[in-house]
């Protein structure tokens, strides 16, 4: 009986521990991408080479010197130069030889890094997965990571290739990050932040994946770390129709693995969020065919998670660290309705999804705080 009665309050200090190490890694993150500004004098980007992800870098990659991670960074620099340039297609290739995944090149994208990593998340504390990835053979061996760089308020394109009409280009993404290809062009500095730092998200909780395989789930009730493949463009049209699966895919579904499987990767489907739906939203992707092969898939969207009760952790672009509740205001009312078309095209102005939109764009103009 005594057991009986300890068990919660043991429980809910867990969690409140828990909670506690996770917001001091946002914390980390948080103070990592001010010290990165500091230096570069601009916000770390997100860099695409057009070589189906592998020198993909994200925003947490280039914050490793800033996160006690400078022997990891510099490995791989080692191996890859400053991918900001052009002419390693030949080398990137190579990385497809040893599908084992015991080439060095792969060991320097490995290696827990606990800072990146909420207890809460036990996918996250998983070793490194060195099975074959279905979609992208540079995940084996890479270090798992619990949070997520913002993509604003946009659902972004699931294969950054450089085209001028996906929104992951940084002239589209309300994010405050910035979108480099090949070029040292596109950067943001603070000034692109009109709506103030301590009104803008810039890393949150994303659960971590089972797996980088995609599969059949064979089972309902499961979202948290897991995208729905589309058959239709609908989630593009109309976000909220992802909020169908609220309750858990259905068995027939078919999901893909790999989210939060790449600590360094860029990508919006494995590293970064939206915020559009509320925080514990299934994530879900378009796609231009009624396929569900990965390739057939144009466009995610992928909510913020965690395994805390009721909600997640934010880190805002001033340093502070804030969680937010599942119950979020994510409506505007009277905003212009969100579409495909102006996904693409940018929409200036409010975000149409509420205080939760607000805080992940960078130039709506509603200066919204929580």
């Amino acid at each position: 009986m005594l057991i009986a009665l300890l068990l919660p309050a043991v429980q809910a200090a867990r969690g409140a521990a828990q909670r506690m190490q996770c917001t001091n890694h946002l914390k980390q993150l948080a103070l990592a991408t001010h010290n990165f500004y500091d230096v570069k004098d601009s916000t770390p980007p997100i860099t695409d080479l057009g070589q189906s992800g592998r020198l993909n870098y994200g925003p947490v990659f280039w914050l490793y010197p800033f996160l006690e991670q400078s022997a990891r960074y510099d490995e791989v620099m080692a191996l890859y130069p400053n991918p900001v340039t052009t002419g390693y297609t030949a080398a990137v290739n190579t990385l497809t030889a040893n599908a084992d995944g015991n080439d060095v090149r792969y060991r320097a994208y490995g290696k827990k890094i606990s800072a990146l990593i909420c207890p809460s998340d036990g996918n996250a504390n998983d070793v490194p997965d060195t099975g074959a990835a279905d979609s992208y053979v540079f995940l084996k061996n890479s270090a798992t990571c619990s949070y997520a760089a913002s993509a604003g308020d946009r659902i972004a394109s699931s294969h950054p290739n450089g085209s001028t009409t996906s929104p992951y280009k940084d002239k589209f993404l309300r994010s405050f990050f910035s979108y480099q290809n090949n070029t040292e062009d596109a950067k943001k500095n603070i000034a692109s932040v009109p709506d103030g730092l301590s009104n803008t998200i810039i890393f949150g909780e994303r659960c971590t994946a089972s797996s980088n395989k995609d599969t059949n789930e064979g089972a309902t009730g499961i979202f948290k770390g897991s995208l729905r493949l589309g058959t239709s463009n609908s989630v593009t049209t109309n976000p909220k129709t992802c909020l169908t699966y609220k309750n858990g895919f259905d068995s027939s579904d078919t999901i893909k693995g790999g989210l939060g499987r790449a600590a360094h990767y860029g990508g919006p489907t494995i590293s970064m969020f939206s915020a559009i739906l509320p925080p514990n939203s299934p994530n879900c992707s378009a796609a231009s065919t009624s396929s569900t092969t990965w390739t057939s898939q144009v466009q995610v969207q992928v909510s913020a998670s965690s395994y805390h009760n009721g909600g997640v952790n934010v880190a805002y672009a001033d340093g502070s660290v804030h969680f937010i509740s599942d119950t979020i205001e994510s409506e505007t009312p009277g905003a212009p309705a969100f579409t495909a078309a102006n996904n693409i095209s940018h929409i200036t102005g409010i975000s149409p999804f509420g205080i939760w939109g607000a805080l992940g764009s960078i130039d709506g103009g509603e200066a919204k705080s929580f």
